[in-house]
């Protein structure tokens, strides 16, 4: 990490927002556990648009007692470290929305690198897949792209018989269209940057 993320880091470490720094205090206080302070987060994650609190999750996550916190937690459960590093992807990839900087896009996958669990592949690799947008590699895009899709023709047949795939169809493919989007408009104009939220499908005021 170069001097100015880390400046960065202990910049948003002292200025929590009054929501984080309520959580902050339960969660040092031990006022709620790992589970509650994680649905906290998403609760706020999800509030009004996904990216108006993607900093102020970024801050509280990356604050130096809170993390201290967290991994002195995995002496007791390795698990923990899973909840906190996609926390971070999640709330990076939404900042990397909201600002539309490579970097936190990044981020977000650098954390995402670092989730264990068995189903994580499928976000690691739209997450993979934006950065590669970003960065201007179709390669890369088409490969994360290719990938994906096998994953969810995989889990159609082991779950053919299901009554969920339907819905699963409706909800988890949608970060695959997305990626198909981005995709089809690389090298058509604009720079990605300026055409990110047309493509993706936000709206802008």
């Amino acid at each position: 990490m170069n001097n100015e993320d880390m400046k960065l880091k202990q910049d948003l470490a002292q200025n929590l927002a009054p929501n984080q720094q309520k959580l902050k205090k339960q969660f040092l206080a031990g006022a709620i556990s790992p589970d509650e302070f994680r649905e906290e987060i998403t609760r706020l994650d999800q509030s009004g648009t996904h990216t108006e609190e993607a900093g102020n999750n970024i801050a509280l996550l990356e604050d130096p007692e809170v993390k201290g916190k967290i991994f002195e937690m995995t002496k007791k459960s390795k698990g923990v470290l899973d909840y906190y590093f996609s926390m971070l992807s999640l709330s990076y990839f939404h900042k990397g929305q909201r600002d539309l900087e490579l970097k936190d896009f990044q981020m977000a996958l650098k954390n995402a690198e670092k989730v264990n669990w068995e189903n994580y592949r499928y976000w690691f690799l739209y997450v993979a897949g934006t950065v590669a947008y970003f960065a201007k590699r179709k390669d890369v895009l088409d490969k994360a792209i290719k990938e994906l899709s096998g994953l969810h023709k995989k889990w159609e047949v082991e779950h053919k018989n299901d009554d969920i795939i339907e819905n699963r169809k409706r909800s988890d493919y949608i970060n695959l269209e997305i990626l198909k989007r981005l995709l089809s408009s690389l090298g058509k104009g604009d720079e990605p940057k300026e055409k990110y939220n047309k493509v993706y499908g936000i709206k802008v005021n």
